[in-house]
């Protein structure tokens, strides 16, 4: 509130006493007949009392038209107060921010990258494309040198949780422990932003790995040719998480708000590129290496469908678990966007494992 002053009625210096001349200057005419004549009088702000009377009704006016705004943006639908923002910063800013955010890769980033890469959520596909390049290249020495199917898809799936720094499958266990709580909104995101690891977020994000896990394990070599896509495409459905899901308060917010209709399309062309970039050099890699030609017209067929499915996936997924996030918790956080990252995983790998299956 605002200090008007403060009427004294013992003696003062006169270093912070008025005269009656000077007081209609301070305190405004209206204000004069509700003090005593010739009672000292000292202004705690040092400015008239009229001008602070002024702003303080500017304020309340700009307080009250604040409000408003608030009630009118309550009525408008999330995706249409959203505003593209596929020219905010650069790209190398937000990937530079992404993989600093995303993996164990620490790189010099600041406030820009950081905002840029929220406002850049569609080009984690990106981050996707270098994290599977790193783990097929893995996955193909592990099988040159003689590894069975069941310790490299281990190896492999391990490889992505080191490189990620454990960072998605946190955010598994904490949906997990979200979602299995009972009672209120209030006590599943109690237990959503819990530290400790419950039954429900062991659970969850034990069979959604052993279901990763078991499927890897069943593709052999195909791992080397499909593990590289299927982390371009998982990126996909964060992004689809973040356009359907509301934001909260953490970090992820901006990243959920910042993703428009415009961004998801752009993050469907990012993953369509780049997944079947990657399909053409895994599987050059492949019959380099081992001599098995995957490039024939059946085999590529098959595998192309299996990439197009995986895409359809992804944003249903994405679009599952954001709406789950909505109803439950009420938004979708950061812990939410990770556990799509691991669910689209499983199921993704599940339905390749089942298309490729005739080749």
């Amino acid at each position: 509130m605002v200090v008007r002053g403060i009427i004294l009625s013992v003696s003062l210096p006169d270093s912070i006493m008025m005269s009656d001349d000077h007081q209609s200057d301070y305190f405004g005419e209206d204000i004069l007949p509700s003090i005593p004549e010739g009672t000292p009088t000292v202004v705690a702000s040092g400015k008239p009392l009229k001008d602070e009377i002024a702003e303080e009704k500017n304020t309340e006016s700009a307080q009250e038209s604040y409000r408003e705004e608030l009630s009118d943006d309550k009525k408008v639908p999330k995706k249409e107060r959203k505003t593209s923002n596929l020219s905010s910063g650069s790209v190398s800013d937000a990937i530079k921010g992404m993989l600093s955010f995303f993996t164990i890769f620490r790189l010099n980033v600041g406030e820009r990258e950081i905002k840029t890469m929220e406002k850049k959520f569609y080009l984690v596909p990106i981050i996707g494309f270098i994290i599977g390049f790193i783990v097929a290249i893995f996955a193909l020495i592990l099988f040159e040198l003689g590894c069975t199917s069941l310790l490299g898809a281990a190896l492999v799936l391990a490889t992505i949780f080191i490189i990620t720094k454990f960072l998605h499958f946190d955010g598994l266990t904490d949906f997990g422990d979200g979602m299995i709580a009972t009672g209120d909104r209030e006590k599943h995101i109690r237990a959503l932003k819990d530290t400790n690891i419950g039954a429900g977020g062991f659970g969850v994000a034990f069979i959604v790995t052993l279901i990763s896990f078991a499927g890897l394990t069943e593709m052999g070599w195909m791992l080397v040719v499909l593990i590289w896509p299927i982390e371009v495409i998982v990126k996909n459905a964060m992004v689809s998480a973040a356009y359907f899901g509301e934001p909260g308060n953490g970090m992820a917010a901006d990243q959920v708000r910042n993703t428009t209709s415009d961004s998801m399309v752009m993050s469907v062309i990012f993953t369509l590129m780049l997944a079947f970039i990657a399909l053409s050099i895994s599987s050059g890699l492949v019959y380099l290496f081992e001599d098995i030609n995957y490039f024939t017209l059946h085999a590529m067929s098959i595998i192309s469908v299996a990439i197009l499915v995986a895409i359809a996936l992804s944003l249903i997924v994405g679009m599952f678990m954001a709406r789950t996030a909505n109803k439950t918790f009420g938004y979708v956080n950061g812990d939410i966007l990770g556990a799509t990252n691991e669910i689209a995983r499983a199921v993704i790998v599940v339905f390749s494992l089942i298309i490729c299956g005739t080749i």
